[in-house]
């Protein structure tokens, strides 16, 4: 685990110094490990609806989820889920069904120019989830993300994170890091690479998505996810529309 957390260091490190930026930010692109982990700050609702499904190696993760992000001023936006889960056990155990803890989200974007934006933080988690799939929990932590254009294509993401995790009565302290890339192939089609890490889940993965407009306000989006260690899913796939309102 050190080792993955040196190298996604080093990764920020040395794209941060890059910057001979000639085109915005792409902030209609969202991302998807690190959806509401991001710099940009946006003045219309949106919402993205998307199925997913993750393989382990005893247990298979059907997901159902909502997002919704609210703009409350031009700087600083709310963010919220809605995620339903169906879990098949590769045994004799019958599958369980539950949501999630509903996360809110709020950030506040700090710096915004044409091609660099920061933004910082917050989020905890709503103990509403189904006890009998792990949830229940109350979580909280603060983050930082970082956009910056390095070409009229490319677009780097860059997100630090605390999170202080509720587990088996205690509470323990974890960061998540996370860093991308945003490839703009055509007017309407981009690729989103991102490399996430969570230190005290053990959760990591690479992951590539493709974000396609189908209009102004509609893209269809999906990604194929490759887990780095084995508390992390085999493979993740996930498709779903985002809807600009």
């Amino acid at each position: 685990m050190k080792k993955q957390l040196l190298i996604t260091f080093i990764f920020i490190t040395l794209l941060a110094p890059l910057a001979k930026s000639q085109s915005g930010t792409k902030d209609d692109v969202l991302l998807f490990q690190s959806f509401f982990r991001d710099a940009p700050v946006h003045t219309t609702l949106y919402g993205q609806g998307l199925i997913s499904y993750d393989a382990y190696d005893r247990v298979d993760v059907l997901g159902l989820t909502a997002y919704l992000g609210i703009p409350i001023t031009r700087d600083m936006e709310l963010g919220t889920g809605l995620n339903y889960q169906n879990i098949s056990y590769n045994g004799d155990w019958d599958d369980e069904t539950g949501i999630a803890d509903i996360p809110v989200f709020w950030r506040y974007n700090f710096h915004n120019e044409r091609n660099t934006k920061f933004s910082g933080g917050a989020m905890l988690t709503l103990p509403v989830g189904t006890e009998d799939i792990g949830y229940g929990n109350v979580d909280f932590g603060i983050f930082g993300a970082v956009r910056h254009a390095i070409s009229d294509p490319v677009v780097l993401t860059g997100t630090l994170g605390i999170n202080f995790l509720e587990r088996w009565g205690g509470r323990e302290t974890s960061m998540n890091l996370g860093a991308g890339v945003i490839y703009q192939t055509s007017r309407d089609f981009h690729l989103i690479g991102e490399l996430v890490l969570e230190t005290e889940t053990d959760y990591a993965i690479l992951n590539a998505g493709a974000d396609y407009r189908i209009s102004n306000d509609l893209r269809f989006r999906g990604s194929l996810g490759i887990g780095m260690n084995d508390y992390s899913p085999d493979f993740q796939l996930a498709a779903g529309l985002l809807l600009y309102f």
